[in-house]
Formats: C-alpha cells, structure tokens, sequence
C-alpha cells in the first residue's frame, strides 16, 4: 500500500512539471496573429502564359477584329459576323489563337462578296473551337500554319486553305460551297480530319509532296482525296463521293492501305506512281485505274466497269489478277 502511493505522488509530480513547461513555453511564442495578411501564392494564367483576349482589340474597315503583334490570343465569346467583313484579320506573323470552344459565325454564305472568319498572316496557329457561316473561306491562312482540332462548316468558300508547310491535324470540314480542307502550298501535312459534303473540287487536297494520313472524305460532290506530285496519300478512305475516290494523278505519288468505296467515277485513280495494299470496291466506273504505275498487294471487285484499267503497268500480287 506504501509503494502505490509513492507511485502517485511521482504522476502526480511529473503532471504539475509537464504543465509548467507548456504554460512557460506558450507564454514565449508570441501572437498567433500574422503582423500582416497572406499574400497570393498561386500565379494568374497571365503570369503562367500572357494571353489577350481578341474581343479586347479594335477593327478596321475590312475585319471585326485585327491583329497586329505576334503573341498569344484567345477568344472570351463568339464572334459575330457583318457582311463583307472578315471575324479576324491577322497581320502579323507568329500569332496563336485559342478559340476556346468558341465560334467565329459568319453573316451567311449569301451575304456579301467577301468575308473569312479566320484571315491569317504566316506561322499562324488555330485551335479548340468552330468556325460556320461565312461569306468566303473558313480559314484562310498563309505559310506554316497550324489548324488543330476545329470544326468548319456551311461557308461559300474552302473550309480550310493553308499554305506552304503547314499541317492540319484532327479537323472537321463540311457542308462548304468549295473544297473541304485545301493544303495548296508544298510540302503540307494534313492528318486525322474528316471531309464531308462539300461542293468544290475535292474533299481533301494536298499539293506538290504532300502528306494526307489518317483521313476520310465522304459524300463530297467531287472528287474524294487528292495529292499533287510526289505526295503520298495512307490509310485513308474516300467513299460515296460524286467523282473519283483516290487521285495521285501526278507523278510520283505514293497512294498506300487506302479503301474507295461506292464513288461515282474511279475508286483510285493515279499516273506514275506506287499502289500498295489498297482495296477499291462497288465503284461506278473503274476500281483501279492507271498509266505507268507499280500497283502492288491491292484488292479491286465488283466495280461496274473494271476492276482495273491500267496501262504499262508492273502489277504483282493484286487480287483478282488484272
């Protein structure tokens, strides 16, 4: 009984110790109070990356909007068309614009004779939002551009023009009065978009060495997918257009695991150039055609004319045998 209450007597003391240190030890460590408010620790997004909004710029007499200085834009709401205007005029090089969901939409087709929603200097990129209605082009864009992931559709020009070097990657273009997606400069790369029901000459055209990868062109009132001398066309698909499917009707093309099906006149059409595991059926005229090309490991059948109309051809492994 002693030895409990001499154990007691030592809790009892250490608890009255441990008390004093934590009153003496609260009693230095000042306010909890911070002198002054926190400031800010996170950037602003201007910080991160300035940007400017486009609907902060002033116009002219032929755009609602103009660029003038190379940097970073984006778009804070739609842009509404006037006749004879374009949305946004660019005049300056290396320019990006962020649509931002957004949509440049045009007066109409009618209104006017003039107006692109988009009208653009060089090393001019373009993203993330749509673009309908409007008088002339789409997109209207010169050398070395970017058109990524857009949507263009319903206006009485091409949907998207660009010039030499620049790609076109993961876009929509349709229902336009002229072609779908025009790469009319050299050396252009166009990738993943989808053409359909366009008037013009082509769903998708890709001039002199050329690169269309990836893409589909249906119901267009031309020609399906086209590419100019030395440009290779693979693993696209061109079906129930109003003229040929597949065209690399300039020498040396590469045209390579494409399917035609269902076009009004040839499924593939080409001239001096390479065919390469390509499937062309239930075209109205020809499956294959063409002059003076190396066609391998191809499939044709059940075209209305032929199968394959060829002249001075090298043709090994071809399904049926032409």
């Amino acid at each position: 009984m002693e030895k409990i209450k001499k154990n007691g007597s030592k809790v009892v003391f250490l608890a009255i110790i441990a008390l004093v240190c934590s009153w003496a030890m609260l009693s230095n460590a000042g306010s909890l109070n911070p002198s002054v408010p926190p400031g800010p620790t996170m950037k602003t997004l201007d910080e991160v990356e300035a940007r400017i909004p486009v609907q902060s710029l002033s116009g002219s007499t032929s755009a609602i909007y103009v660029i003038t200085q190379s940097g970073s834009y984006y778009l804070t709401s739609n842009v509404n068309g006037v006749t004879d205007k374009h949305g946004i005029e660019i005049d300056a090089n290396n320019v990006t614009i962020d649509l931002n969901g957004y949509s440049p939409i045009g007066p109409g087709t009618t209104a006017g004779s003039s107006g692109y929603g988009i009208n653009g200097d060089n090393s001019v990129k373009i993203f993330n939002g749509s673009i309908t209605s409007w008088r002339s082009d789409g997109i209207h864009l010169s050398n070395y551009a970017r058109v990524t992931n857009v949507e263009v559709a319903d206006c009485g020009g091409n949907g998207i023009t660009v010039e030499t070097g620049s790609t076109v990657t993961g876009c929509q273009s349709h229902d336009n009065t002229l072609s779908g997606i025009n790469a009319a400069g050299e050396g252009c790369f166009v990738s993943a978009c989808v053409s359909t029901n366009n008037a013009g000459d082509y769903g998708i055209y890709a001039a002199f060495s050329g690169v269309i990868s990836n893409c589909i062109a249906t119901r267009n009132t031309q020609k399906g997918i086209q590419a100019g001398a030395g440009g290779v066309i693979i693993s696209c698909s061109a079906c129930y257009n109003g003229a040929d499917g597949i065209l690399g009707f300039y020498s040396g093309c590469t045209i390579s695991n494409c399917t035609a099906v269902g076009n009004t006149y040839d499924g593939i059409k080409a001239s001096d150039s390479t065919i390469t595991g390509c499937t062309s059926y239930s075209n109205s005229q020809n499956g294959v055609r063409a002059s003076n090309c190396l066609i391998i490991g191809n499939t044709s059948r059940d075209n209305t004319n032929a199968n394959w109309n060829l002249t001075t051809c090298t043709t090994p492994n071809n399904h049926p045998s032409p």
